[in-house]
C-alpha cells in the first residue's frame, strides 16, 4: 500500500519529502508519517467557475516545512508527503496566495479589502506511520454591501477601521491595523470584503472635508444583531444606514438600531 502511494506521488507531483529510510529491524518511531491529504470532496469544478485557479498548500512543524500549489483544472483527487513524526499544521488556500508570509499567516496589507479567500487549516497528529485527512474549503470572507441614504451632502467621506488584519496558521483572526476607504458610487452603494472578527472593534468613520465627524461603532451593531464571526463559512452582510438631520437609522438584515448623534456646522 505505501510503494503505491509514494511511487504516484513521485510520478504526479514530484512532492515527495524523503526523510531517511527506516529498516524493519529500527526503532521505527523516527521515521517519517506519510500524511495523505484527502481533496475528493473539494467542488474543484464549481470554485474555477467561480473563478479560483488554484489552491496552495502547506504542512509545518517544528523545524519543518514544505509547501506547492496545486492546479483546481484537473486537481487530483488526493496528495501525499512525509513529514516527521509529531504533530503538525496542514493549511490549504484559494484565492490569496500571495498574501501568506512565511510563518503561515494571512496578512491584509493596510489599505486593501479582504481578498475572497477560500480556506482549510487542521492540526495532525503525525504520529501513526500514515494519516488521512479529508479537505473541505471554507469561505473565511464577508462581503459588506452598505447603502447610504440621504447622505449625498459636498465634502463627505467614509473609512472602514478595524484590529484584525488576517489571520494565523491555525485561521484565526490576527491582530493588526486594517483600514479600507469607502467609495460609494451616485446611488449612495458601496461594497468591501473583511476578515472574520475577533470582537466588535469594527467602525465606520464619517469625515466631511477632511474632518472626523463621527465614528459608528459597526462591530458592535453587527454583534448585536446576532451575526457569527465563528461560524466556518462567513455569511454576507447587508448594511443600510439612513442619515435624517442628527439620526442615523443603521439596518443589518432584519435588525436595525438608531443612533444619536450631532452633526458640526
Amino acid at each position: 500500500m505505501f510503494s503505491d502511494r509514494l511511487v504516484r506521488s513521485l510520478a504526479g507531483w514530484g512532492l515527495l519529502v524523503l526523510l531517511g529510510g527506516c529498516s524493519v529491524r529500527e526503532d521505527r518511531s523516527d521515521c517519517p508519517c506519510l500524511l495523505v491529504v484527502d481533496l475528493s470532496g473539494l467542488d474543484a469544478a464549481g470554485w474555477v467557475q467561480a473563478g479560483y485557479t488554484s489552491v496552495s498548500w502547506s504542512v509545518r512543524s517544528d523545524g519543518f516545512r514544505i509547501e506547492g500549489c496545486l492546479p483546481l483544472e484537473g486537481l487530483p483527487p488526493e496528495l501525499v508527503v512525509e513529514i516527521p513524526r509529531g504533530a503538525a499544521q496542514l493549511t490549504l488556500l484559494s484565492g490569496a496566495d500571495d498574501l501568506c508570509g512565511p510563518d503561515g499567516s494571512l496578512v491584509i496589507p493596510e489599505g486593501e479589502a479582504c481578498p475572497p479567500l477560500l480556506a482549510f487549516s487542521a492540526a495532525v497528529d503525525a504520529a501513526l506511520p500514515e494519516v488521512t485527512v479529508p479537505v473541505t474549503l471554507h469561505k473565511r470572507y464577508a462581503r459588506v454591501d452598505i447603502l447610504f441614504r440621504d447622505y449625498l451632502q459636498d465634502g463627505y467621506s467614509f473609512s472602514l477601521l478595524g484590529t484584525t488584519c488576517g489571520y494565523d496558521p491555525e485561521l484565526r483572526p490576527l491582530s493588526g491595523p486594517f483600514r479600507v476607504s469607502l467609495q460609494p458610487d451616485a446611488e449612495g452603494f458601496c461594497s468591501l470584503s473583511v476578515p472574520a472578527q475577533a470582537d466588535g472593534s469594527l467602525s465606520l468613520c464619517v469625515y466631511r472635508f477632511g474632518e472626523m465627524e463621527r465614528v459608528f461603532r459597526l462591530g458592535e451593531y453587527i454583534l448585536d444583531s446576532g451575526y457569527d464571526w465563528q461560524a466556518e463559512d462567513l455569511e454576507d452582510l447587508s448594511l443600510e444606514i439612513d442619515f435624517v438631520g442628527t439620526t442615523a437609522r443603521i439596518r443589518i438584515h432584519q435588525w436595525s438600531k438608531s443612533v444619536y448623534f450631532s452633526i458640526a456646522v
